[in-house]
């Protein structure tokens, strides 16, 4: 099983996942309900979960255990569809009950919003299929619409396999309760349409440390640029240096990063927690716009 993937040579290869082929994907995978029937249903190829709670990680990791054909990423899942994933890797991709964020002043937040569409094409093998269910309708209506929009899907049938089962889970139960709705949909991938996707992020291979030529640097600093930000938040010492924290979003994809300043032979900035870091272009060009390098 693996959770940690930021320490790998990304983008990730095929033979990361073993040498079986890579069946089902469930985005928002929560505590691992529809996940665990996935895996009942052909336990011998790799099994993917993508989840942004690691707390859902940890309460699906006591249920599945620790079985080498199970991969749970935590993360974001459009950037991890969009940069981390090979393409053409899943046979069915599974979204059930994402949280909608109903209101307008939040409708970018939305999983559906930008490209998403483009990612989950690209993400299928020929003919491979993506299912939704949520319980509302507005929801809904422009996953559809935003899908069918191109021609790069089709409608397709719900197989009530995975209906049932879906409907099982806690959020299922829950709305159930409630009398809410549900609202099915099965999209299959269009074989001879192909989207463009733009990639704007440019991963880079890990940095053990960057040599500075000075100790000298700015104390104050932000650069945003459309939908990039780079952020100085904090300057604080250690018996080491002096560390720095960072706030980095590129696209829809966060993170926060600590880099050490210490004086030894030379002076250094090293990267703290590096294994977790995925370091980008946009990255390095605001370093060197603080720091002497």
């Amino acid at each position: 099983m693996n959770i940690f993937w930021q320490n790998e040579k990304l983008p990730l290869k095929r033979s990361f996942f073993g040498p079986k082929k890579t069946r089902f994907l469930e985005i928002g995978f929560g505590k691992g309900d529809f996940l665990i029937h996935l895996f009942a249903l052909d336990s011998s190829s790799p099994l993917v979960g993508i989840e942004i709670s690691k707390e859902m990680i940890e309460v699906t990791l006591r249920k599945l255990s620790y079985h080498p054909n199970i991969f749970l990423f935590h993360g974001d899942a459009k950037f991890l569809l969009k940069y981390v994933f090979p393409h053409n890797l899943f046979e069915k991709i599974f979204m059930l009950f994402p949280f909608p964020w109903p209101k307008k002043k939040h409708k970018e937040k939305r999983i559906y919003e930008g490209d998403f569409e483009k990612v989950i094409w690209y993400s299928l093998k020929e003919d491979g299929k993506f299912y939704m269910i949520t319980d509302e309708d507005f929801f809904y209506e422009e996953l559809k619409q935003k899908f069918l929009k191109e021609n790069i899907f089709s409608e397709s049938e719900f197989e009530d396999f995975f209906k049932e089962k879906a409907i099982e889970t806690k959020y299922a139960r829950k709305w159930r309760k409630e009398n809410k709705n549900f609202y099915f949909l099965c999209l299959k991938k269009v074989n001879d349409k192909k989207p463009e996707l733009k990639k704007k992020i440019k991963i880079l291979n890990k940095i053990d440390h960057i040599v500075l030529k000075s100790e000298n640097f700015i104390t104050e600093f932000q650069n945003i640029k459309e939908d990039k930000i780079f952020i100085l938040k904090r300057i604080f010492n250690s018996d080491k240096g002096k560390i720095f924290e960072f706030f980095v979003k590129e696209e829809n994809f966060k993170q926060f990063l600590y880099f050490l300043m210490e004086k030894k032979k030379n002076t250094t900035l090293r990267p703290l927690f590096k294994e977790k870091i995925i370091f980008t272009e946009w990255i390095i060009e605001n370093l060197k716009n603080i720091f002497e390098i």
